[in-house]
C-alpha cells in the first residue's frame, strides 16, 4: 500500500521477484514454484518475513571474490524482504551483458562486453572483476573506473580462454566493489554460451564391446556452406584417436564412427575429451563425454 512498483531483478536461481518503493522504504517479494536456495544482495540490512509475519533466517554468504550475499530458502509461499536498498536494485536492473554468446577462436582473447550505470546518489569508484573458472586461463579479469552519479559506461572485459574450455553454457560472476558514500561488495550472476552461433555438434557415445565404442555426432549447420571438422578424441592415459567430419551440409546431418577405446579409459571422473578444429578457420569446439 502506498508503494510504487519498480520492477524485478534477475537472480541466479531464477526466483520470481517483484520490488516496490515508497516513503516507508523499499520492499521485495520473492517466491519460486520449485524450492531453491537463492543468493541475493538487496542491501546489508535486509529483514525477511513470511506471509504470516514470522521472521525467516538469513544465511550470510561470502564468495571467494569477496562479494557478500544473503542466502534464502525460497519456495511457493512468498517471502517479504524489507529494508531493501533501492540504489542496489537499480544497479542490478541497469546492468547489461551485451553478448551472451562467445566464439572460441585459437589465439584470440575472449571479450565480455557489459554496460554498467552508477545508480548511487553520489560519484563512485567502481571495480568489477569477472570470475568464470571453466572459461578463463587466469581466474578473472579486472577493470576499475570512476563514475559520476547517473553515468552509464560500456566496458570490454578481456581474458584468455582455457585451451580445453568446453562448448556450451558457463556461469559467470561479475563481482563489484563500489565505493561512494558507503562501500558495497556484491555480485551479479549470468550465463554465457561458448561455441559458434550457427554451428553446433551434438555428441553421443555408445559402447559396443570392452574395446569398441560408437561415436555419433549430429552436426547442426546454419551457415550457407558445408563445414568440416578435424576431431581428436583423448581417452585417459591412452593415445588419441582421430575422427573427421567432412562436408556436413547445411541443416542437420548425422555422422557415425567406430573407434577403439578400452572400457577402463573412460569414466565419470575422467570423461572422454573431444577437441574439434574447424577446417578453414580458427574455431575450436571442445566436449567432454561419458558413456
Amino acid at each position: 500500500a502506498g508503494r510504487q512498483y519498480i520492477g524485478s531483478i534477475e537472480l541466479s536461481n531464477r526466483s520470481e521477484n517483484h520490488i516496490f518503493d515508497g516513503e516507508h522504504g523499499t520492499v521485495a517479494i520473492l517466491w519460486s514454484e520449485q524450492p531453491v536456495t537463492e543468493q541475493v544482495f538487496l542491501g546489508p540490512e535486509i529483514q525477511v518475513k513470511d506471509i504470516w509475519g514470522r521472521p525467516v533466517p538469513i544465511q550470510p554468504l561470502v564468495y571467494p571474490s569477496g562479494s557478500v550475499a544473503s542466502q534464502l530458502l525460497v519456495g511457493q509461499w512468498p517471502l517479504i524482504v524489507s529494508n531493501v536498498d533501492k540504489n542496489l536494485v537499480r544497479w542490478q536492473q541497469k546492468f547489461e551483458l551485451n553478448s551472451q554468446h562467445l566464439s572460441s577462436q585459437i589465439g584470440d582473447k575472449g571479450v565480455l562486453p557489459i554496460t554498467i550505470q552508477n545508480t548511487l546518489s553520489c560519484p563512485a569508484e567502481v571495480a568489477v572483476a569477472v570470475f568464470a573458472s571453466s572459461l578463463f586461463e587466469v581466474g578473472s579479469s579486472h577493470k576499475t573506473v570512476t563514475m559520476p552519479t547517473g553515468h552509464s559506461q560500456e566496458l570490454n572485459l578481456t581474458y584468455d580462454f582455457l585451451t580445453d574450455a568446453s562448448a556450451g553454457n558457463h556461469p559467470v560472476e561479475f563481482a563489484f566493489h563500489v565505493q561512494g558514500d558507503r562501500e558495497y561488495r556484491f555480485s551479479i550472476h549470468r550465463e554465457v554460451m561458448l561455441g559458434h552461433q550457427d554451428i553446433e555438434l551434438l555428441w553421443n557415445m555408445e559402447r559396443l564391446s570392452d574395446e569398441i565404442v560408437e561415436m555419433q555426432v549430429k552436426v547442426i549447420n546454419n551457415t550457407p556452406t558445408p563445414v568440416s571438422f578435424d576431431c581428436k578424441l583423448f581417452p585417459r592415459g591412452a593415445a588419441y584417436q582421430r575422427v573427421l567430419i567432412v562436408d556436413a551440409d547445411k541443416g542437420s546431418t548425422l555422422h557415425t564412427r567406430r573407434v577403439q577405446i578400452a572400457k577402463d579409459k573412460v569414466s565419470g571422473d575422467s570423461p572422454l575429451w573431444v577437441r574439434c578444429e574447424h577446417v578453414g578457420s580458427s574455431l575450436v569446439l571442445n566436449y567432454r563425454l561419458n558413456e
